[in-house]
């Protein structure tokens, strides 16, 4: 099994569905939870849902593509073609959101930023602007999916190296050679 290469070419059917998947929840989760706070929260659960839809696809693709076995490390590779490739649909899906679906979550951003600083109380309103000011530079659609993009690969390697454990799957005889 030493000898089997994965193709990125193989990842980019799932990694689209999975992309459908995660958009659709996104867009479900957006238009009927108001409060950001809770949006993260079941954000949280939607990685989670991710991470399974990852596993489910590279089991997938161990038994069909691999004669069911890969090595961890051919797990993790398949995994992050798979990851890379959400990653990128997500971060182009994400930039589409704020520009033209709902283009007031920039606004509803620095707003929860402004609560989030009069709330700790540490604080004077003139800091709070400031602070709010300097924000606002950055919250452009441009640089939110931008950053959407980078963080979204970190975390993908993540869940890359968690999602190989499950996948990984050595061929006994070359164990036992």
């Amino acid at each position: 099994m030493d000898d089997f290469k994965v193709k990125f070419s193989d990842a980019v059917k799932p990694a689209l569905i999975i992309s459908l998947i995660i958009i659709a929840l996104s867009l479900i989760i957006q238009f009927l939870v108001n409060s950001l706070e809770t949006q993260k929260y079941i954000g949280y659960v939607v990685i989670l849902f991710e991470l399974g839809l990852l596993i489910y696809f590279g089991i997938q693709y161990r038994d069909s593509y691999a004669n069911g076995s890969l090595t961890y490390g051919q797990s993790f590779t398949y995994l992050f073609y798979l990851s890379i490739i959400l990653s990128l649909a997500l971060s182009i899906f994400y930039y589409i959101n704020i520009k033209y679906i709902d283009p007031s979550m920039l606004d509803k951003m620095v707003e929860a930023g402004r609560e989030k600083f009069e709330s700790q109380g540490k604080l004077t309103d003139e800091q709070i602007d400031q602070a709010i000011e300097m924000q606002a530079k950055f919250m452009t659609v441009g640089w939110m999916a931008m950053w959407s993009l980078i963080g979204n690969v970190i975390f993908s390697l993540i869940l890359s190296l968690i999602g190989a454990i499950f996948i990984k799957k050595e061929n006994q005889n070359s164990i036992e050679e």
